[in-house]
């Protein structure tokens, strides 16, 4: 690798540019003879002497200005192009106005020739485009031995010239191998900046045209969130060309235009280093940076984008990380949520640790910002408190000297007081402002210290592990990992009280996922010591940790001391949050199951019924909340064998989710598959299979066939069929349920 980027460059004299070589013959486009404009035509103060170019909005020419002898590019709009397509053409006239930069085609003029609108621009003499250039290297297996550098300096110098026109509050938005121009010296043109964006001009932040070509549009592109695009939509435009000239393939194909904004919005593309194992580790992980489905996370200037190339280029360590196994995971779960819904135990369990780990990063971003906004608003009273300094001295020495002439100026001095101690409060006032905003910057600071050490945990306890492998780890392993990172707690590897709870917290819910509910109570256990002492037992979040203790003993089957513990942590909650608590509906409902469980069934219902007629008469019969009273009432009669019961609270449930919904929402089908459920339990096997069966191609529409529900679906029709005596159609749905399992 070379020590300077500028010795990349080709010589001018050079016998044959690298771009240009074996590739000129691939960028000559046959130009029909549709247009209306012949060679030797005029158009106002031009004279047409080649057409060079035809697009499906107008034709460019090489053309004379005879006023100025000199040869330029004229681009015409077709004689119907309609009001967007005029309006697209000034667009990309004024934007190109305000550019001046040698790797930017200049923009010399615009204006209306008898109703032919005109712009005249730089002609770059005998220039392919990238795109030609692609074209022509995407079939070679072998590659030169420089192509990398080459290419990798030459998306450099086009990042520095966008970030001009970015410096000028220009936004391309249309950034691709077409409108990048390759002159015979190899400099990068960027060109057509029709769909541009210029800040300073509103009516066009707000229009309705869909801006971008698919292939190379950003996420917020794809999303149509206009008022959220910016100057780095440009960023994951070039991005993707970088990827484009790299591995020499797209990174979001696809066969519509639906398919390929799903994989812009939803999916990662592959490493480029799998499609061309040459592609220098470094730049992969730049342009992996560069396209970043949240803004937040790429290069937030073009500049910067181009600066690591350069570093890569020099031999200097680049900005950009490649994503560790952890992260790669999180968005992994975090883009596939129904494929993590249903991966083995030992993968759920790293589910739960890595949307904690997801949810620290952004904690971390949120509080760094904070800190910085703190030190800026603390900086800014301190210069108030110092203004307010001086003004109180100068109201001080006019006091003295109104003293002095109080014999002539009595009303002056006066005056001179009431300042004076105007500007005293004043002074005190800036100080016990720039007081708080200290402590609200020790506050960001400390946030910003416990989500990194948050996340640095969670890095650690997974390193080494990559996300193909995670997803499948079996239980043994997750189980052995989860007890590492407990013993690593106990050992006083954190240093903040808050962040081992979240910790422990997250470490817990992955035992659940294991299934070993002992060391999850466990771990809720040591919670609740660190609540008790960091908020005090009487705080509602302290107290609340008994609600999530006491369901993990009901699940251990220790009915009884999961009621006592219930009901201790209700009556504490009355005490500390009051009656209209959420928590205390929530523990209702478990008491109410637990005493149901323990065969005191009327106790339980009469409890479920009166959470049901508190939540019917303070939110109404539409609330989500009133579903979910009614779904425990529901499944309390079922648990006890009153069916009727169960079927009419089931009933009164589905009517509330179809009123709200239609027919076709989860609610409805999960009310419609309970009470299928509910006809299996009661032993009426001919109509619990009628309705399971109804239901598998409403469940394929509305989930797919990966959804847990639908695997539970077959489940019980393979046992309805197997109670019938019907084994050979159990064994066919038990067949399809190992199938998807294993899928």
């Amino acid at each position: 690798m070379t020590s300077h980027p500028e010795d990349l460059k080709i010589s001018k004299t050079a016998e044959s540019s690298f771009f240009q070589r074996g590739s000129r013959a691939k960028d000559e486009k046959e130009l029909t003879s549709r247009s209306r404009l012949q060679k030797g035509d005029r158009v106002g103060d031009f004279k047409l002497v080649e057409m060079v170019g035809r697009g499906g909005m107008g034709e460019v020419w090489e053309a004379t200005e005879e006023s100025l002898n000199r040869t330029v590019a004229l681009k015409v709009l077709h004689g119907d192009g309609g009001e967007k397509s005029r309006e697209r053409f000034a667009r990309e006239a004024r934007a190109g106005a305000k550019l001046n930069h040698p790797g930017i085609v200049a923009v010399y003029g615009t204006g209306d020739a008898d109703g032919t609108p005109w712009i005249s621009m730089e002609l770059v003499k005998d220039a392919l485009t990238l795109s030609s250039f692609i074209e022509g290297m995407r079939g070679k297996e072998d590659l030169p031995h420089e192509y990398y550098l080459k290419v990798a300096d030459f998306v450099a110098n086009v990042g520095e010239a966008v970030e001009v026109a970015h410096a000028e509050g220009v936004i391309h938005r249309d950034i691709k191998p077409l409108n990048i121009l390759i002159t015979e010296e190899d400099i990068p043109k960027v060109g057509d900046f029709g769909l541009a964006k210029v800040l300073d001009e509103h009516s066009l932040s707000q229009t309705g045209d869909f801006a971008g070509t698919y292939y190379y549009m950003s996420p917020e592109q794809v999303a149509a969130k206009r008022i959220g695009i910016d100057h780095r939509t440009d960023i994951f435009s070039l991005g993707v060309v970088f990827y484009e000239v790299l591995s020499l393939v797209r990174p979001f194909e696809g066969d519509t235009t639906h398919q390929i904004a799903h994989k812009i919005l939803m999916e990662d593309p592959p490493d480029p280093k799998r499609l061309r194992s040459r592609v220098p580790d470094e730049l992969a992980v730049i342009c992996a940076r560069a396209m970043e489905k949240d803004p937040n996370r790429r290069y937030q200037t073009m500049g910067e984008f181009a600066a690591d190339i350069r570093r890569h280029l020099a031999d200097e360590p680049i900005y950009a990380k490649p994503p560790t196994a952890l992260q790669r995971t999180a968005k992994w779960v975090k883009r596939n949520p129904t494929k993590s819904a249903v991966v083995g135990v030992g993968a759920s369990a790293l589910v739960a640790i890595s949307m904690l780990w997801l949810s620290a990063e952004e904690a971390k971003e949120r509080a760094l910002t904070a800190q910085v906004d703190a030190v800026f608003a603390r900086e800014m009273a301190l210069s108030s408190a110092a203004e307010a300094s001086e003004a109180r001295d100068e109201a001080k020495q006019e006091g003295e000297e109104a003293k002095r002439q109080a014999e002539i100026a009595r009303d002056q001095a006066k005056i001179a007081e009431e300042n004076r101690l105007i500007a005293e409060e004043k002074t005190e006032e800036a100080h016990l402002s720039a007081i708080a905003l200290e402590e609200q910057r020790d506050f960001a600071q400390l946030e910003a210290e416990k989500a990194t050490a948050l996340a640095g945990f969670l890095e650690e306890i997974l390193r080494g592990i990559e996300p193909d492998v995670a997803m499948t780890l079996d239980k043994e392993l997750m189980l052995r990992i989860l007890q590492d990172a407990s013993a690593k707690l106990d050992a006083g590897e954190v240093e903040h009280p808050e962040v081992e709870i979240q910790l422990r917290g997250s470490i817990a819910s992955a035992f659940e996922g294991v299934q070993n509910f002992p060391l999850a109570l466990e771990q809720h256990e040591r919670i609740q010591v660190l609540e008790n002492t960091v908020r005090g037992e009487d705080h509602p979040l302290a107290v609340a940790v008994g609600l999530t203790r006491a369901r993990l003993l009901s699940w251990l089957d220790r009915k009884d001391e999961a009621l006592e513990l219930w009901m201790t942590t209700r009556d504490r909650l009355l005490e500390v949050e009051g009656p209209d608590s959420h928590l205390n509906e929530v523990a209702a409902g478990y008491i109410a199951g637990v005493l149901s469980d323990l065969g005191r069934v009327e106790e339980g219902v009469a409890m479920q019924k009166s959470l049901l007629e508190s939540k019917l008469a303070r939110l109404g019969p539409g609330h989500p909340e009133v579903r979910n009273a009614l779904s425990g009432l529901a499944h309390n009669y079922c648990g006890s064998g009153l069916f009727d019961d169960c079927f009419a609270a089931w009933h009164e449930y589905r009517k509330y989710a179809l009123e709200e919904y239609g027919s076709d929402h989860p609610d409805v089908l999960y009310a419609d598959k309970q009470i299928a459920d509910g006809y299996m339990k009661k032993g009426e096997f001919e109509e619990a299979i009628a309705q399971h069966e109804a239901l598998l191609p409403r469940f394929v529409v509305a989930f797919g066939t990966d959804h847990p529900e639908y695997a539970q679906l077959l489940g019980n029709l393979a046992r309805s069929n197997f109670d019938l005596k019907r084994f050979e159609v159990a064994l066919g749905y038990l067949r399809e349920t190992h199938a998807l399992n294993k899928a």
